[in-house]
């Protein structure tokens, strides 16, 4: 594999630097103290990735690539050893990086009308990691529906979501046996129509 060009190299450090900038100050951190932050001058910034919106852009597609790889690794990697196992690193592994974190849900929650297009990735990387999911219960259980699974996978992901936004502001962890316990009810119900099917 050939070397980086420089133009790749400042591209992935200033989204670097924006990505620690928006974990530390939020979304509408300003243009210099990102530049401050990647070691540049904020003119590049607009040279090598445009404006804040084309910099928001250009993240979320970033995060939203490697994201649902990691999930799909991750899931991989537990599947062998039960939906217990599984479920414990749901609940208690973070899958995303607590930066990662940040900047999706800074996206999620900005107004309606601000960036757009990086709603809209964020939305189908979530599909994307319900599809992982789905496919994983499906491995679980051959014989439940896709339809099952996939409502299975997208109440889990929704779960994972909500939980660590509760635990974020301060919500106190012993939450976690609780939204653990009612994933594993809806991983049961799974169970019991793969087993009545088969």
């Amino acid at each position: 594999m050939g070397r980086k060009s420089l133009a790749e190299e400042r591209r992935e450090d200033i989204l670097a630097a924006f990505e620690r900038c928006i974990a530390r100050y939020g979304i509408d951190v300003p243009l210099e103290q990102i530049a401050d932050e990647a070691g540049v001058k904020r003119s590049l910034i607009r040279h090598y990735l445009g404006n804040r919106d084309e910099l928001v852009d250009q993240l979320i597609e970033r995060i939203a690539t490697e994201y649902p790889h990691q999930v799909a690794t991750f899931i991989a990697k537990l599947l062998p050893d039960g939906i217990d196992v599984l479920l414990d690193s749901f609940f208690v592994e973070d899958l995303m990086t607590p930066a990662w974190d940040v900047v999706v849900s800074a996206v999620m929650n900005t107004a309606q009308g601000h960036y757009p297009a990086a709603k809209q990735r964020v939305a189908q990387m979530m599909v994307d990691i319900t599809e992982e999911v789905a496919t994983a219960m499906r491995q679980l259980y051959p014989q439940a529906s896709a339809d099952a699974a996939y409502e299975v996978a997208y109440a889990l992901v929704c779960l994972v979501q909500a939980h660590e936004s509760m635990i974020d502001i301060g919500l106190d962890k012993r939450h976690t046996q609780f939204i653990r316990a009612s994933a594993a009810h809806l991983i049961k119900g799974l169970q019991q129509e793969s087993e009545v099917r088969s």
